[in-house]
């Protein structure tokens, strides 16, 4: 196999980076906040991006939730979870 002329480089990424990265800012641009989720949606390390408004998170569902069209509520098997934010501000 021929050597490419490109090298990996830069610092590794953890799961702490990756954690903070799905943490959504509830000001978060429509723009900034699809390419978060395009970046995040698959269910690497079981973290989800998740955004936190007036104490309660809000984790992105599957895939299939959100191809869901606007009228329908996701199921109660958990595509769409929010639980109470054990966040302290």
């Amino acid at each position: 196999m021929p050597v490419l002329p490109i090298s990996w480089n830069g610092r590794k990424s953890t799961g702490q980076m990756y954690q903070s990265a799905c943490d959504i800012p509830a000001d978060i641009s429509r723009d900034d906040l699809e390419l978060r989720i395009r970046a995040f949606q698959d269910d690497f390390r079981a973290i989800h991006p998740t955004i936190t408004l007036h104490g309660f998170q809000f984790q992105l569902g599957s895939s299939e939730a959100r191809a869901a069209p606007a009228d329908t509520k996701p199921g109660a098997d958990g595509e769409i979870s929010s639980r109470q934010s054990t966040r302290h501000r």
